[in-house]
């Protein structure tokens, strides 16, 4: 609009006669007020630029908890599967401290599924490639902690162990992921 505001004003200068100032006047108005308008937009977008920050930065120390505590638990649960294979007889005390890291394993599942929704809706408002990875990632942590539960339930001590590493792994990958995409928010 500002571009034909002018060739209207230079056509009329070079044409020898009166510049017709009101219409080349109003096309520049009509410019300044679609450049105001794309201003408020971008300083709209780097708002929410600021608040997609902090929410990968909440969900970046979430998730940092849960893999914390998912190491803690893989450990205590190979403990306690060692503890219960030595012993001639199941003793039923460690049947229910095994019971009781099964629960700990599915609120933890849990916990991992309550996250998957804030990183798709990053993923979803961004379309950003390190998001899509970082919610692949958190599902299939979400999946082999489900799958650990349940070794654990049947007392397959190799599965359970093996399906609690295989969530570490998607839950630092899925870190990894978050912690790429903070680091392109930030560069833009």
């Amino acid at each position: 609009k500002l571009r034909a505001a002018q060739h209207d004003i230079r056509l009329k200068d070079k044409e020898n006669s009166v510049s017709d100032f009101g219409i080349a006047g109003g096309k520049q108005r009509g410019a300044e007020t679609g450049l105001e308008r794309v201003i408020i937009v971008l300083s709209r977008h780097r708002d929410l630029d600021q608040q997609l920050l902090k929410d990968i930065n909440q969900t970046r120390r979430e998730l940092q908890s849960i893999l914390d505590r998912q190491r803690q638990l893989t450990q205590k649960t190979a403990d306690i599967m060692n503890k219960i294979e030595a012993a001639k007889e199941k003793d039923s005390r460690m049947m229910d401290e095994l019971k009781r890291l099964q629960d700990q394993q599915k609120a933890l599942r849990n916990e991992t599924l309550q996250l998957q929704k804030k990183i798709d809706q990053m993923r979803d408002k961004t379309g950003n490639q390190h998001a899509e990875r970082a919610s692949q990632a958190n599902q299939s942590a979400a999946r082999h902690q489900s799958q650990a539960g349940g070794r654990m339930e049947q007392g397959d001590r190799s599965g359970a162990n093996s399906a609690q590493k295989d969530a570490e792994r998607d839950l630092q990958d899925a870190l990894d992921n978050l912690d790429q995409f903070n680091r392109q928010m930030q560069q833009q």
